[in-house]
């Protein structure tokens, strides 16, 4: 019986002492980059604020004595589009926050957040080279307080950002505590 209960154990006890010893799986972490336009205006967080507060977008209009006119108002509609008469707050993940305060180019995955007054938020995110070469790869989006979310290789973005095409199509110096 001795011998036949080793014959027993003895594969058994080869199997167990050939095992790997239990690892738990590693812990895959969530990326810190966002991966949607969705994902993003849904967090906010975590954002580094960029801006100092609400800024004026066009300083032109913010910096009158008087109220501007209709056509006035009209005027830089035309010349700044949907930024005419906004005040917004410029944040930013810490992939482009760091790359802001170097001022390189933007790697993929870093997003410019500005959330305006009226509770809407717009901003960018810049995906892999090749995703929009006349854009600078970057993906916009527009979420307003109801929840409406345009996003992709948005035309109206665009038209505006390549003038900035020098800084990687990012405006502002928004100097934070000036």
């Amino acid at each position: 019986m001795g011998m036949r209960f080793a014959s027993m154990m003895l594969p058994g006890l080869l199997l167990f002492g050939c095992a790997r010893p239990h690892v738990p799986p590693s812990v895959v972490s969530k990326p810190t980059e966002p991966r949607t336009a969705e994902e993003l205006v849904a967090t906010l967080e975590p954002l580094e604020e960029i801006s100092d507060g609400m800024v004026a977008v066009n300083p032109y209009l913010s910096s009158l004595c008087v109220g501007p006119s209709p056509e006035m108002v009209a005027k830089a509609k035309k010349q700044y589009g949907p930024h005419a008469m906004d005040f917004i707050r410029v944040s930013m993940n810490p992939a482009a926050a760091q790359a802001f305060r170097v001022k390189t180019s933007y790697p993929p995955g870093a997003a410019v957040v500005k959330q305006k007054r009226t509770g809407a938020v717009g901003g960018m995110i810049k995906r892999e080279p090749g995703y929009d070469d006349l854009g600078g790869d970057w993906e916009y989006f527009y979420a307003e307080a109801g929840g409406f979310l345009y996003r992709g290789r948005l035309d109206s973005c665009r038209s505006c950002h390549t003038a900035t095409r020098s800084t990687d199509h990012v405006f502002g110096s928004w100097p934070k505590g000036k």
